[in-house]
């Protein structure tokens, strides 16, 4: 188990790298890179645990698909988390993912002709 003080570490070395990096650097950015993915690999179960959860209620939906879209929504909480607003991270990346999920089978609902939501 990761300590609090290391998560707290990793969380203010991504802050202070941002705070440095131009949004539309991030990407290209390697130092933003190094920091953001310990992140993602962390918190990264979250999104299977809401990937499972979104499968009982969308059955029709690739689960592959599903992780994916979750993955997607982890990367923008990660970017766009300010824990100066003291709010748990957790509680903050589950919205986002669930949302994106829930965004890409709308999308791909209207594609094909129906929703799925």
């Amino acid at each position: 188990m990761i300590s609090e003080e290391s998560i707290n570490e990793k969380w203010n070395n991504l802050i202070k790298v941002r705070n440095s990096v131009p949004e539309e650097e991030r990407e290209r950015n390697a130092e933003y890179q190094s920091v953001r993915n310990p992140l993602m690999e962390m918190y990264y179960p979250l999104v299977i645990k809401v990937a499972d959860k979104m499968q009982k209620k969308y059955k029709e939906v690739d689960y592959n698909d599903l992780v994916s879209w979750g993955t997607d929504g982890l990367f923008h909480s990660i970017n766009r988390f300010d824990p100066e607003r003291k709010n748990k991270f957790e509680t903050y990346a589950v919205h986002r993912i669930k949302g994106a999920i829930i965004d890409n089978i709308i999308v791909t609902g209207k594609q094909i002709g129906r929703a799925h939501v």
